[in-house]
């Protein structure tokens, strides 16, 4: 990798994209069954600056002999599920036991808003049908 090159693009793309008024929440809460960034595109593409910025730092540090954690500058909205305050460099990810996924009726029965939209998607079907019949 070209580090000069990459602090270059950084130093540009931190200059372009502004540090204040950005919106970001990270929320594990959502339809999805994964992790969503949600934000306007300041806010979205201030973590990617801001990701990139403490990587290379933490790299810089490592290379100093010292520890190679850097801490990220970025504002969360209140209601973010997950705040990431710091970027540490590895040569290996630990071992970290995954927690038990959860049956997907569980997960529709926990979801209320899915619920909802299983019960309309039902109550459609079955006005069809009984229209089908009157005709």
């Amino acid at each position: 990798m070209d580090e000069q090159r990459l602090r270059a693009l950084v130093v540009e793309l931190d200059a372009l994209v502004p540090r204040e008024g950005g919106l970001l929440r990270i929320s594990e809460r959502n339809p999805r069954d994964d992790t969503l960034a949600l934000g306007d595109e300041a806010g979205v593409l201030r973590l990617g600056v801001e990701l990139m910025r403490a990587t290379l730092a933490a790299a810089e540090r490592r290379s100093a002999g010292r520890d190679s954690v850097a801490v990220l500058d970025l504002e969360f909205d209140d209601q973010s599920d997950v705040r990431i305050g710091a970027v540490e460099l590895v040569s290996a990810l630990p071992l970290v036991p995954a927690p038990p996924r959860r049956p997907l009726l569980d997960r529709v029965m926990m979801d209320g808003r899915i619920v909802l939209v299983f019960a309309l998607i039902a109550a459609v079907a079955a006005a069809v049908a009984f229209a089908l019949e009157a005709c």
